[in-house]
């Protein structure tokens, strides 16, 4: 669920103290209106009570998407200097909300991001990610090929789309089967870049294998 709390932020036009109410705990499956917010800049933000002026109250954040297999601890942006210490706090942070959830087991690893704005770039690639999926799933499909379904939260992890083309016939890798599937897909629509940058990607590392958890 999400959760909305009383804070003591300082503003950052006139450094006064405001009480502020801030999210604090986001699932967009819940609260899909947030995930709008978030996008729209609009997310946290506060008036000064003394300059009045409008003012982003930095503060750490859980933000959860089910659908996307996204669980990200966003911390404030000035805390990017110690990353690896909250790297290791949201490890163990996780672990106990894990330990506290009766009905649903998160089977994907949360991510740590410094700031809103690592948080608004990763939600934009993963709705970027989705519609192109999208599209070369109708493609493969109309036109002989393939598909892998890769998790969602995996894909992100390794800079994929969630649905990559292969082709079945005569190709002796997984590797060279799914290079010849992007390959096909390039020469239909050239304009899918994150499916180009992946066709980079393999045809430069002969080791490449298919991500699977």
């Amino acid at each position: 669920m999400s959760y909305l709390s009383n804070e003591e932020i300082t503003c950052s036009h006139c450094q006064f103290p405001n009480e502020a109410e801030v999210w604090s705990i986001i699932n967009v499956r819940e609260d899909p209106e947030l995930r709008d917010l978030l996008l729209g800049g609009e997310l946290n933000m506060a008036e000064c009570s003394a300059c009045k002026e409008i003012f982003y109250a930095e503060h750490f954040v859980i933000y959860h998407d089910p659908d996307f297999e996204l669980m990200a601890f966003v911390y404030p942006f000035s805390y990017r200097d110690q990353k690896s210490e909250w790297e290791e706090k949201t490890r163990g942070d996780f672990q106990m909300l894990q330990q506290g959830l009766e009905a649903e087991v998160i089977r994907y690893q949360p991510v740590t991001l410094f700031g809103l704005d690592e948080l608004i770039q990763m939600v934009e690639w993963d709705e970027e990610a989705s519609v192109q999926s999208d599209i070369v799933e109708a493609l493969a499909r109309q036109n002989g090929l393939s598909v892998y379904h890769l998790k969602k939260s995996v894909a992100r992890q390794k800079s994929l789309p969630m649905v990559l083309p292969y082709k079945e016939d005569a190709q002796p890798t997984v590797r060279e089967s799914v290079l010849a599937g992007l390959t096909e897909i390039h020469a239909i629509n050239d304009r899918l870049f994150l499916y180009e940058k992946a066709r980079e990607v393999l045809d430069a590392d002969a080791t490449w294998e298919l991500p699977v958890s």
